[in-house]
């Protein structure tokens, strides 16, 4: 199924603090050593808040130096205060870190973050991007329109980003690469019921691709309902790849491409 010799994937998205606040840095290693046996070449590991970065570094660098990347932010259900990322803005070295987020909008039926305070730390988000010439790693949740007004007018253009985990339709999706973002799928795509995912997949053009596990969650077929992990990106590779008619080969090196050019072409210099 997998020409696994020439695949070099690249995880776009996943949180690595779970698999450390489960069984620590020992099951945090066979986690990366599984993804690099299943062709995975870099991950980047997303915060939801502040702590995630300071906790993962800790337990990567004895890991991995040269395939594991970090953002820093915090997710827009996971705030606590307007002030909560300027104080600890500080503490990090720029250097450290390859994109700010994740950060948006999430206006889920069980959100309990006042949309305006939501607002106030995403533009903030925004704005430390531009700043500091990093992309935007951006969650949207049954707020497209306000998404897009924000990005739109903080120039999200100046810093680019990724809209991730996309599940919206194509006249959506057209919107954000309008903006020059970049659109990344997740194991949804694999599901039976995500059509219309995979009706949006065909219309993005590859080269504004990306893809990514969001691990713990969102495990793609055939291991849905079970705890995701980096080494499944093939999966969703192999889907996505199908889709857009051509070999995952070809998909996965475009893809990664992608990856370096958003995120690394400054780290890895």
């Amino acid at each position: 199924m997998f020409q696994g010799d020439i695949l070099i994937l690249s995880d776009s998205h996943c949180h690595l603090r779970y698999f450390i606040d489960k069984n620590k840095s020992n099951n945090l290693k066979d986690i990366i050593n599984f993804s690099r046996k299943n062709y995975v070449k870099y991950i980047l590991c997303v915060s939801v808040k502040p702590s995630d970065f300071f906790i993962v570094k800790k337990y990567v660098k004895n890991i991995s130096n040269k395939s594991i990347f970090y953002s820093f932010g915090i997710h827009p259900l996971a705030i606590k205060s307007e002030n909560e990322i300027s104080s600890l803005i500080n503490k990090i070295s720029y250097d450290e870190i390859v994109a700010f987020g994740e950060t948006g909008l999430d206006f889920s039926l069980n959100a309990e973050i006042y949309p305006d305070l939501q607002k106030y730390v995403f533009r903030k988000h925004v704005r430390m991007a531009n700043m500091f010439c990093k992309p935007l790693i951006i969650h949207s949740r049954n707020s497209y329109k306000e998404t897009l007004n924000i990005l739109r007018e903080e120039k999200i253009h100046n810093c680019g980003g990724v809209v991730h985990c996309f599940t919206g339709n194509i006249s959506q999706a057209r919107k954000f690469l309008d903006l020059g973002l970049y659109v990344s799928f997740s194991g949804i795509i694999t599901f039976s019921n995500a059509a219309k995912v995979r009706q949006t997949a065909k219309f993005v053009p590859v080269d504004r691709m990306l893809i990514e596990t969001d691990s713990p969650f969102l495990s793609p077929n055939p291991f849905r309902g079970k705890e995701n992990q980096p080494a499944y990106l093939k999966y969703i590779a192999n889907t996505i790849s199908k889709i857009k008619m051509i070999k995952i080969e070809k998909f996965s090196e475009i893809t990664t491409k992608n990856f370096v050019d958003l995120f690394l072409k400054k780290a890895l210099v």
